[in-house]
């Protein structure tokens, strides 16, 4: 498939500014939210209201799921987007109302002894916890439309708009520290509004860009609604899983850990999820070509370039990995100053979940773009929800820590990994030979020497922002220089320079 070479310029540009932008501004966001709620309240929000922080991560993958048939239906023409498009909209109007009712039974069930929580902080808690739910409703409902963006491969307008509510988010926490009242609630209501008054300008900003997401009187065919709900209803359930998943280790901290921990908990989401946005934003530009690839019959060509998403992902990934993990502990004093109880071991534990993530990205989008996802699903769910299930056995039976609790999300995180490359070569014939001896040896191999550097230049200098710099500057010079004269072959270097001069074909 040629991919618009402006588009994907475009999107990765505004993809990598946004990352930069909005890293810089995510980290006073949270040290003032920290600050002006307290690390109880902090974590009491990431315990109640945690579905806000994952809402990100729901919408991407249901997102995923829409896309692949929109994809597929830009290569046959006439109304077929139209329809896929209006079947989408009505299927996930009915998940909205199910994750309504579900989170109305919830509620008593939540606040009737569930949740360890002060009695001058619950009713607190339960307006989060609605601010939450309305969110998530929003949320659901904006799926199709964010789906549309990225098969029409404008992801760099979702880029605009999510700087746009980074900066609404930094605002608001510097506000925060002078607001008066309740500051959890006041932050909860705030942050909800910015979330869902988003969600209703990508909807019309959809339905104005593209003629497809229009309202026509087009009927709704049996056999569509069976088979996108049939794939959105298997990757909803893995999504639930990483959502029950992050929920429970909030409740086992909880239940038997300090508020501190969840406070870490929320601070380890944030960090990880650095770790991979610059690898997520060339990821998300290229997945739409792959799956139409693999529509169109290039498997072949669809498993190459899944490979090659798997190198580029790793390659980005220890750029920002290698330097902050080696400088963490100064950076998080740096950052929050005082950070919460076992801020520092969580964010290790998560960065490395990221990276697990990243190493396999190609192999997930093979999976999804090949529509026989029934097994994959069943067995991340299994490897996510027997993950928490033991954690929590451990912390209730035999009296481990809760702060050991992180370690199983680590593994599971691993565990989905292995999942997905396996699923990738029964489905799709993704060669696991040629991603061990490409990404797994080679990609090591690349951030072993990233780590000698950076430990190196580290050994020089004491604790200060101008180390930080040289181990970083030393770390991405190393990962780069080895990335391209070890790691990338010929085809992916010449890919790379043709990019640079504009000339962008997925597929060669």
């Amino acid at each position: 498939m040629a991919v618009n070479k402006r588009l994907l310029v475009l999107n990765t540009l505004f993809s990598y500014g946004r990352t930069l932008f909005g890293g810089c501004l995510t980290l006073f966001t949270t040290r003032w939210v920290i600050n002006a709620l307290g690390a109880r309240d902090y974590g009491l929000y990431g315990l109640v209201g945690g579905m806000v922080a994952l809402l990100g991560f729901v919408n991407i993958s249901l997102a995923a799921g829409a896309q692949r048939f929109f994809s597929y239906a830009m290569d046959v023409g006439g109304d077929e987007v139209s329809k896929w498009f209006k079947t989408s909209v009505c299927i996930h109007l009915a998940l909205s109302v199910v994750f309504l009712l579900l989170a109305a039974m919830l509620y008593p069930i939540a606040f009737n002894g569930f949740f360890v929580i002060d009695e001058p902080r619950v009713l607190a808690c339960k307006i989060v916890y609605w601010c939450a739910v309305a969110s998530g409703f929003w949320g659901l409902l904006n799926v199709p439309f964010n789906a549309m963006f990225i098969a029409k491969q404008h992801i760099f307008e979702l880029t605009i708009l999510n700087m746009v509510i980074v900066i609404l988010s930094f605002a608001l926490a510097y506000l925060l520290l002078s607001v008066s009242g309740d500051r959890l609630v006041v932050y909860a209501v705030a942050l909800a509004a910015i979330n869902i008054g988003a969600f209703l300008v990508q909807m019309l900003r959809c339905c104005c860009a593209f003629k497809e997401c229009r309202w026509k009187g087009l009927p709704l065919e049996r056999s569509r609604v069976c088979q996108l709900l049939s794939f959105s209803g298997l990757t909803l359930m893995g999504t639930v899983a990483y959502l029950v998943r992050g929920q429970g280790l909030q409740i086992i901290f909880n239940r038997y850990g300090t508020p501190a921990l969840n406070a870490s908990y929320a601070v380890s989401n944030q960090v990880s999820g650095l770790t991979g946005t610059l690898a997520a934003s060339l990821t998300n530009a290229l997945s739409p070509g792959i799956m139409s690839q693999y529509g169109a019959g290039d498997v072949k060509g669809a498993c190459a370039w899944a490979i090659r998403s798997c190198k580029f992902s790793t390659v980005l990934t220890l750029i920002v990995f290698i330097p902050v993990l080696g400088e963490l502990e100064y950076l998080l004093k740096l950052w929050l100053v005082n950070p919460p109880d076992g801020c520092i071991e969580f964010v290790r534990v998560m960065m490395v979940s990221a990276v697990l993530t990243q190493i396999v990205t190609g192999a997930p989008i093979l999976v999804k773009a090949s529509g026989n996802v029934v097994r994959y699903e069943i067995l991340n769910t299994i490897s996510l929800l027997g993950s928490i299930v033991f954690a929590w056995c451990c912390c209730r039976f035999l009296g481990f820590s809760a702060r050991h609790a992180i370690v199983w999300i680590a593994i599971s995180t691993g565990g989905c990994s292995l999942i997905s490359l396996v699923e990738a070569r029964r489905l799709c014939g993704f060669s696991l030979m040629a991603w061990l001896c490409q990404v797994g040896v080679k990609g090591g191999a690349v951030g072993i020497a990233g780590v000698v550097a950076a430990l190196f230049v580290r050994s020089l200098f004491t604790a200060s922002v101008a180390r930080v710099l040289l181990v970083s500057a030393a770390s991405f010079i190393v990962v780069a220089a080895a990335s391209w004269c070890f790691l990338l072959l010929k085809s992916e270097r010449d890919w790379l320079l043709a990019r640079l001069r504009g000339n962008c074909v997925v597929g060669r």
